[in-house]
């Protein structure tokens, strides 16, 4: 038996056996499980009874952030390395902002403290004022895809104390100079961050790199790197659309 593939407007026909589809198919799930089962997988996963399906821990989703950052490029992340007062500082943080103090009952440390890092945000707005105090006193964001699964203190404690690599090697070594832990010749300088030109204030040597323009950036992810600047009506010398 076979099956038959239509090409562009349908002028070719292309006659495949079935059985050879049956072995090729078979021969990639195969292969597949071989690979999967010699590769050990860097996250654990637990079987929802309710609904069969793979529930992925919060644990090993930042076991999963540390370790794909060392060698994905893609992720474009900051490397980021936790101080050691991660917990206390957060802790100084919950008193500040939420009247969190660590309690003790009997006498026992660890009970109280045990207690205070299953501590769960009452709203959004309590995430909000710990999520911009962390990241302000750590110079270290959180992603997206984690902002819904930070609940409690204590898995913000460990999401602030988990590691983060980047295979980019410009952002190591400017990291391991700005830390102290390597000296750059005295000729060179890195500036990873982007610098932003103003045409209403910035010359460059008595000239406008863009007179009587202005330079808005549109995008919405560039934008939060690249300020926009409009040019005063009485410098503009022609009007564009992002003028408009």
């Amino acid at each position: 038996m076979y099956t038959s593939y239509m090409h562009g407007s349908g002028i070719k026909c292309l006659r495949i056996p079935i059985s050879s589809l049956v072995k090729a198919s078979a021969a990639a799930a195969s292969a597949a499980s071989s690979s999967s089962s010699s590769s050990p997988s860097s996250t654990t996963t637990t079987v929802n009874e309710s609904t069969g399906q793979k529930v992925y821990s919060f644990t090993s989703r930042l076991q999963s952030l540390a370790d794909k950052s060392k060698n994905d490029i893609l992720m474009n992340r900051d490397p980021y390395c936790p101080p050691m007062d991660v917990e206390s500082r957060i802790q100084a943080l919950t008193e500040k902002l939420l009247n969190l103090k660590l309690s003790t009952n009997n006498n026992n440390e660890s009970a109280g403290r045990h207690q205070w890092k299953e501590y769960r945000f009452q709203d959004n707005a309590e995430k909000y004022k710990m999520f911009t105090a962390c990241i302000n006193e750590f110079k270290h964001n959180i992603a997206n895809s984690y902002l819904h699964e930070i609940n409690t203190v204590g898995e913000l404690i460990d999401y602030f104390s988990t590691p983060v690599e980047t295979p980019d090697f410009l952002y190591k070594i400017t990291k391991d100079s700005q830390d102290g832990s390597i000296d750059l010749p005295a000729n060179l300088s890195i500036q990873v961050e982007p610098l932003r030109y103003n045409p209403n204030e910035d010359t460059f040597f008595k000239v406008n790199a863009y007179p009587g323009r202005s330079t808005i950036v549109s995008d919405l992810a560039a934008s939060k790197k690249h300020p926009s600047y409009r040019v005063s009506r009485m410098k503009r010398l022609r009007i564009e659309y992002e003028d408009m």
